[in-house]
């Protein structure tokens, strides 16, 4: 009731004091409280020279917060209209006097302005009372000291614990495929490796046709067929070779090629073509390899 009479007053007073052409804001409440709503009213007398705007929650209230706002209906005399709303805000701020002071903003076809009302003030409510000075002992500064890191050992134990149980659980399952993929990815990258080298040895003696790198290439190839047969290649002689791998582009190969390396006499293939001969042997040794591999782990 006292809300509605204040508002009431108010536009009885914008009516009269249409003239200054600011708006009216008041307060409505003699004390505020920290977090507790309270409401603000404001007015203004428009005498018909722009169209009035009032700020809705858009506008930037602050130190206030708007938790709501009531409109009221524009009342016309023959002064002018008068538009009214009462604004509901929630203070958080601790200072003993509050001051709100609310703009209209008033459009006109070349501006628009905005016009403050006169600031209002009202008492903040505390809700304690101060405390003498001597009430509370003053602690002097304390200096944290730091603690050394301990590992949870528990912890530790039951996560080791369950990565061993799931990992010997996952291996019992797929464990004969989990080896046989890990040693077909090894044969791979070994051959690989054997020939992206054999085919570097080869360019070389294309370009400078050198002894030297016919050696090479021999040794290479015999370290590559030592590793993937598990056999010593390397102390092998050419006849030893020939009986283990029997073929008879090989044999041809290796005998023009000790020619050249030992003899250095010239053969009737090509040094290139004798070199394929070798990756060929390779390539098959190497087939081969992954076959038993796979038919071993599936057994």
């Amino acid at each position: 009731m006292r809300n509605c009479l204040w508002i009431f007053f108010c536009l009885i007073m914008a009516e009269v004091s249409g003239m200054d052409r600011k708006p009216t804001g008041e307060i409505l409440t003699d004390k505020i409280e920290v977090g507790k709503p309270f409401k603000f009213s404001l007015s203004y007398l428009n005498t018909g020279k722009g169209e009035v705007f009032f700020p809705d929650a858009a506008y930037n209230f602050t130190p206030y917060e708007l938790v709501g706002q009531e409109f009221f209906m524009t009342r016309t005399t023959a002064q002018g209209s008068l538009d009214s709303t009462v604004y509901k805000f929630v203070s958080y701020e601790v200072n003993p006097v509050q001051i709100i002071s609310l703009p209209v903003f008033i459009r006109t076809e070349r501006d628009c302005t905005a016009v403050f009302s006169v600031a209002d003030s009202v008492q903040m409510k505390l809700l304690t009372g101060g405390l003498p000075s001597d009430s509370l002992p003053v602690k002097p500064e304390v200096t944290l000291m730091e603690l050394d890191r301990q590992v949870n050992f528990p912890a530790v134990f039951v996560a080791s614990g369950i990565l061993l149980l799931l990992f010997i659980v996952i291996f019992s399952f797929f464990g004969s495929t989990i080896t046989r993929y890990w040693q077909l990815i090894k044969l791979f990258i070994s051959h690989r490796d054997f020939r992206l080298s054999f085919l570097r040895i080869r360019k070389n003696i294309r370009e400078h046709n050198q002894v030297k790198e016919v050696e090479k290439a021999m040794v290479l190839w015999k370290k590559y067929l030592e590793k993937l047969l598990n056999l010593p290649f390397t102390t092998y002689t050419t006849k030893e070779i020939l009986d283990t791998i029997p073929n008879a582009s090989l044999m041809q190969a290796l005998k023009d090629i000790d020619g050249v390396i030992y003899g250095h006499s010239r053969t009737g293939q090509t040094m290139d073509a004798l070199l394929s001969v070798l990756r060929d042997i390779a390539e098959e040794v190497y087939q081969h390899k992954k076959t038993e591999v796979r038919m071993i782990s599936e057994k």
